[in-house]
């Protein structure tokens, strides 16, 4: 079994941002992000956030609350599955 890899970058200064990406098989796929705060007041200014997907095409990373831009990685890890 392979893993392929995708990788990008996004920033916001709302409490979500969502990022198109190459289409992924949402069965064998898991999304993580992290993100820095600038200029922000919500006592995190490094962590892990919520990363899920709104479709087989985009990424979505959302933060409880919270002011100040989020930007930050995100890594796209999926199973190559051979049959």
């Amino acid at each position: 079994m392979s893993i392929k890899v995708q990788s990008g970058t996004f920033s916001s200064s709302g409490n979500y941002a969502e990022q198109t990406i190459n289409e992924i098989d949402l069965l064998y796929a898991v999304p993580m992000a992290y993100y820095k705060i600038s200029d922000g007041d919500d006592g995190w200014d490094c962590a892990m956030v919520t990363t899920d997907f709104s479709n087989s095409t985009t990424i979505h990373i959302e933060r409880d609350e919270g002011t100040g831009t989020m930007s930050g990685h995100y890594y796209i890890f999926e199973a190559l599955v051979c049959i």
